[in-house]
């Protein structure tokens, strides 16, 4: 029988704290709030270091000859950041399959804890060698078994799952 992964900051119930960090001067735009390859990049940062807390992946997102390639993304804006403002970046766990995973991350303000943006990904688990989908290992699928169950019990965020072009949906 194998035991569940420890896995640093997991608690039942709530999306996996991940990162926290402060917009710079330099990732702000004319108008003054944050360029929206920044927080797509803030995402991808946040997903690298989701994968390295979890033990799925090491810093270099390879695990047992394996990585994860992003197969969807889809970003909502829901607020302005500017300069200055410190924001924490979550992950939630979705759906998960023997080698594909859909999770979506949410950046919130440290000030008031509003939502300033969603980030959705469908990723596929790659053999590095082969260049071909390739199931999770035994260890990462203990991995996903802990995420899952602690995020079973969360309601899907109403920004998952949306299509661009639905412009009657509120955000």
């Amino acid at each position: 029988m194998t035991s569940s992964p420890a896995i640093p900051g997991l608690v039942t119930g709530r999306p996996l704290e991940v990162s926290t960090l402060t917009v710079a001067k330099s990732q702000v735009n004319a108008v003054g709030h944050l360029r929206a390859s920044e927080y797509v990049k803030l995402f991808d940062d946040a997903n690298t270091a989701f994968y390295v807390q979890t033990g799925l992946a090491d810093e270099n997102l390879v695990h047992d000859g394996t990585t994860s390639f992003l197969m969807d993304l889809h970003t909502c804006y829901l607020a302005e950041l500017r300069a200055g403002e410190t924001v924490h970046m979550s992950a939630q766990v979705l759906e998960v399959d023997a080698r594909r995973v859909h999770l979506i991350y949410a950046m919130t303000t440290a000030a008031d804890g509003r939502l300033a943006a969603t980030c959705e990904l469908a990723i596929i688990n790659m053999n590095m060698a082969a260049r071909r989908p390739a199931p999770w290992s035994a260890i990462q699928q203990e991995i996903w078994k802990a995420l899952t169950a602690a995020h079973g019990s969360l309601p899907k965020p109403p920004q998952s799952g949306r299509a661009i072009g639905n412009l009657s949906a509120k955000p």
